[in-house]
């Protein structure tokens, strides 16, 4: 089973998306952050599989929470869910280091995201 980190201010929006994980069997939410600053320690403790990241939040903004999570720990997989999905908006989350970048509210894409990120891993679970 993979770890994930849920980061989006909207405590709405991270119950959706752990409801959303909890109907799989690869992954559970270990815990949730409503701002950046709270997602760089938990994620500094906890070292989730993945994050689920929103882009627009108070304190410490989606962008830099990335660049920033990256830096620290570089082969971290995050993936933006945001409702900010331009070319633009995309290109600068790629160029980060973002795995995928899903327009909310598409929270089924999350989990083919996630699949895609660990289906070698997946793949030979079944073997």
């Amino acid at each position: 089973m993979y770890n994930i980190l849920v980061v989006d201010d909207s405590k709405f929006i991270r119950q959706r998306i752990t409801n959303t994980l909890d109907q799989t069997k690869h992954y559970r939410v270990i815990s949730e952050a409503s701002n950046g600053i709270e997602a760089l320690s938990i994620y500094r403790k906890l070292k989730p599989d993945a994050v689920i990241l929103d882009l627009t939040m108070d304190q410490l903004d989606g962008f830099k929470t990335l660049s920033l999570m990256l830096k620290l720990f570089p082969f971290a997989n995050v993936i933006v869910f945001s409702s900010l999905t331009s070319k633009l908006t995309k290109d600068e989350c790629f160029q980060l280091g973002a795995k995928d970048i899903i327009a909310k509210p598409n929270f089924k894409s999350i989990i083919r995201s996630l699949d895609q990120i660990f289906e070698a891993k997946i793949a030979n679970d079944f073997q």
